[in-house]
């Protein structure tokens, strides 16, 4: 600290974006709305006892997920996108983590960790300000640090998108926006059922994640400038057996008729 202080007081670098960089603690984290896990998220139930096989990692190209197509909720309202971990708590803790999004391309960056374009080390009351994110409609906020949750690693529309879009942010939901006659357009949704960090043999399963809605005259308006659109597609097995940890993943592109 006390070399920061002298390059600060000698002006070899500005105090503020020294500040910036080492932002780490998201305060508006703890106040996200969230709601019970969602119907249409996965269940990782193999069979009604004796919990999960050791096939269960091969069997991953027969997950139903792989195979939907876009997921209508409510009435109005499409999900583009999902980032969602769930785990069983039999022993060996089997999990699975599904990522999935509305893009503009057909090609998966198979090394990365995301499928999402990227807002890196953005606090969360900056986001529709945001002009980070790339060519995605989706983004997911990334950091620094590796010490933060799925809670914290929320997934949205790229605002930069949305205010090209001509919306408007909606404050009163999380990562929302809205058009000029005040109708929702988009917005992110929070889910958690347990907690993920639970220690396994216990007969329950936990998850969290989120989830990103369009309306359905928002999505036309999206496929108004980005013609060809896909889902692309991301699920991630993972299980320890005799304290080894085996994981198995699997990519999926589908092309979106609208």
């Amino acid at each position: 600290m006390q070399v920061t202080n002298e390059l600060i007081d000698s002006g070899t670098i500005d105090d503020e974006k020294f500040r910036d960089i080492f932002i780490s603690h998201d305060y508006s984290v703890s106040h996200f709305k969230e709601i019970e896990k969602p119907d249409f998220i996965q269940t990782i139930k193999e069979r009604d006892f004796g919990g999960v096989g050791n096939d269960w990692l091969d069997k991953i190209d027969e997950s139903t997920r792989l195979s939907e197509s876009l997921l209508s909720y409510n009435e109005n309202f499409i999900i583009i996108a999902e980032y969602n971990l769930v785990k069983n708590l039999d022993w060996g803790s089997p999990s699975e983590e599904y990522m999935y999004q509305v893009a503009v391309n057909d090609k998966l960056n198979k090394n990365e960790n995301y499928i999402f374009g990227s807002v890196f080390h953005q606090l969360s009351c900056d986001y529709h300000s945001i002009s980070a994110g790339g060519h995605f409609i989706i983004v997911i906020r990334d950091h620094r640090f590796d010490r933060f949750d799925i809670k914290s690693n929320w997934i949205a529309i790229n605002p930069a998108l949305a205010r090209h879009l001509e919306w408007i942010p909606e404050t009163t939901k999380l990562f929302a926006w809205k058009n000029s006659k005040g109708e929702l357009m988009a917005e992110s949704v929070y889910w958690s059922n347990g907690n993920v960090q639970m220690t396994p043999r216990k007969d329950a399963e936990v998850g969290e994640g989120w989830f990103v809605l369009v309306s359905e005259a928002g999505l036309k308006q999206i496929n108004s400038i980005e013609k060809n659109l896909f889902l692309q597609k991301k699920l991630e097995r993972t299980k320890y057996e005799d304290s080894t940890l085996m994981t198995k993943d699997i990519f999926n592109v589908i092309k979106i008729q609208l």
